[in-house]
């Protein structure tokens, strides 16, 4: 930390500031949330963008010894009414453009006895008994006592979907989410002739923090010292941009979000030199020379999960089995793995279904898509894209995104063979019990409908 004390914490083009301030900022919301009647055992739900403010919630309250509920502001608004009912919060914080969302959780829940709005640009509070988090925690001590506790209380929660949809609150102690980060740095900071993250990089997650306390980063980044970008609500264009101007060095996040950042247009080999992201990493199950499965048993990973039904089929041999492929990377290290991305060949050419997935999620009618293989005679197999629309009405979306798709193969992002002949309409998407979307199960649904001429 004494190497870092004079690095920056940085908020898109609005906030910047020290470690030291960022101590300090921690200490007043302390101080704000106890004069509020949050103690230890409280839960504190947090509902933002990957920000600032975010990082001193992922200190300050922990470290009072109350519960940080993650608000995934990816769920639908019944499932996050059930989500803060299961989390037992009494306390709300939430950026203004989640504004409707919060009236609802308001009137709903009873439990939230109090709400701190963040208002940023446009964004402003608009109903009566709100707070504002900035004016509330102006003013604050710059020092909190922070008391020791046992390292088996409870530190964090989010919301996730299970396999059938009910909504389950996956909870964390001290003591794992010290394991994981310890983890983590140790695996990230050693090895100087490999990827990682050390002292001197620039840290900016692209995982949204609402996920899984995106796997402890923020705490090893926060660790080491080292300069730390918050990007708040993610636009691929604006993503690059903070890559360049800042210097980033190392991210991590989702295929879609990286693919996001690739594709936007001519992005430049400059803004992309010596920018590293973690994908994924977990133990490797090999199935071939190279390639196989990918899954973990941590001690960090949440217990609940074992007693789940759903997730039986999932739990083989004390391991829980995430349902995506590696690759060794043996130009790296032997145990080294990165994401392998699902995909076909088709007509001779390379089908990757995470860019087809990253684009069509674009498109202004889709919510949710998932494309998956399904057999297509003579030529083998072909994409089909299978849609949660936005709307009901879904008689031009087919075609519309077929032309969307064009343009694309126009440009030569995609080839040809990617454009799905056929989209499926759906009202969602199955699931694993990680939230993950289940392509097996859709694979095996539609590939029966195709045997049976019901698919096109």
């Amino acid at each position: 930390m004494s190497d870092g004390i004079e690095q920056d914490i940085v908020y898109r083009d609005q906030d910047r500031f020290s470690y030291q301030e960022l101590r300090a900022r921690i200490a007043r919301l302390a101080n704000a949330l106890a004069a509020l009647g949050v103690a230890r055992g409280s839960t504190v739900a947090f509902m933002d963008w990957n920000s600032h403010r975010f990082l001193e919630a992922a200190f300050a309250v922990p470290m009072m010894g109350a519960v940080l509920h993650a608000v995934n502001h990816q769920l639908e608004p019944s499932e996050l009414v059930a989500a803060l009912a299961r989390s037992q919060a009494t306390l709300l914080i939430a950026h203004a453009d989640f504004a409707p969302v919060v009236d609802r959780l308001r009137a709903e829940l009873p439990q939230l006895r109090h709400c701190i709005i963040i208002e940023e640009g446009l964004a402003r509070i608009t109903a009566e008994g709100l707070l504002g988090y900035e004016a509330l925690v102006q003013g604050q001590a710059d020092l909190f006592p922070f008391h020791e506790f046992d390292e088996n209380t409870p530190a964090l929660s989010f919301g996730a979907r299970s396999a059938n949809g009910a909504i389950q609150v996956r909870r964390f102690t001290h003591r794992q989410i010290v394991l994981h980060a310890q983890a983590a740095l140790g695996v990230l900071a050693s090895g100087a002739d490999r990827p990682g993250l050390r002292q001197g990089d620039v840290y900016m997650p692209l995982t949204a923090l609402c996920h899984a306390h995106a796997w402890s980063l923020p705490y090893v980044a926060t660790s080491l010292g080292v300069k730390q970008v918050y990007p708040g609500r993610q636009q691929a264009l604006m993503l690059a941009q903070w890559i360049r101007n800042e210097g980033v060095t190392f991210s991590h996040g989702t295929s879609a979000a990286v693919d996001g950042v690739l594709c936007t247009p001519n992005p430049g080999a400059a803004v992309l030199r010596g920018w590293q992201v973690l994908m994924d990493g977990a133990r490797h199950f090999r199935q071939g020379p190279a390639l196989g499965h990918v899954a973990c048993s941590p001690a960090w990973l949440d217990q609940d999960l074992a007693q789940a039904p759903e997730a039986i089929r999932l739990w083989l041999g004390g391991c829980f089995h995430m349902q995506d492929l590696s690759e060794v990377a043996r130009r790296l290290a032997q145990d080294r793995t990165t994401l392998e991305e699902d995909g076909l060949e088709a007509a001779g050419e390379r089908v990757s279904f995470r860019l087809l997935e990253t684009l069509i999620a674009r498109h202004s009618l889709v919510d949710e898509v998932a494309v998956v293989a399904v057999s297509d005679g003579a030529q083998g197999q072909r994409p089909l894209a299978v849609v949660v629309p936005k709307t009901g009405d879904t008689s031009s979306l087919e075609n519309s995104l077929q032309n969307y798709l064009h343009a694309y193969v126009s440009s030569g992002l995609l080839p040809w063979s990617a454009v799905p002949k056929r989209v499926q309409v759906a009202q969602t998407l199955a699931r694993t019990a990680a939230g993950k979307v289940d392509r097996d199960a859709l694979a095996r649904a539609l590939n029966a409908l195709n045997r049976a001429g019901l698919l096109i």
